[in-house]
């Protein structure tokens, strides 16, 4: 059985802002290609194009089911990470690996990461 604690150990939070809708879901798309998510990557409210919101979602990390493909971005994308150390690093690996990323500052604790990222398409 596994514990609450436990699960909040590999569970990391994303919350995408200063972008549109299409890059949402592509950010969004790629992290669920990887990692369970707790809703539909295809969900159209996350974000609107007239209007910038923040936009989250909750992954849980404990299966890395393989690394992303590149994929490409409309523009650039704030990402703020929050979770355990060792599964933020599994999450920014994945968007690593699907993405430019530049790490922006981070906060750290005694069990918690904060790290906010700027994500955009990686050079050819």
């Amino acid at each position: 059985m596994v514990t609450e604690t436990q699960k909040e150990a590999t569970h990391v939070s994303v919350q995408l802002s200063d972008c549109g809708t299409e890059d949402v879901r592509t950010v969004f798309t790629v992290l669920s290609t990887v990692f369970e998510c707790d809703r539909d990557p295809l969900e159209a409210h996350w974000a609107s194009p007239d209007r910038p919101e923040i936009c989250s979602a909750e992954f849980d990390v404990a299966q890395h089911r393989g690394d992303p493909e590149p994929a490409a971005l409309e523009g650039a994308v704030a990402a703020e990470l929050q979770g355990t150390p060792w599964a933020v690093h599994q999450l920014r690996e994945a968007l690593t690996n699907a993405f430019a990323v530049r790490a922006e500052r981070s906060a750290a604790g005694d069990q918690e990461q904060q790290l906010w990222l700027r994500l955009e398409t990686r050079p050819d």
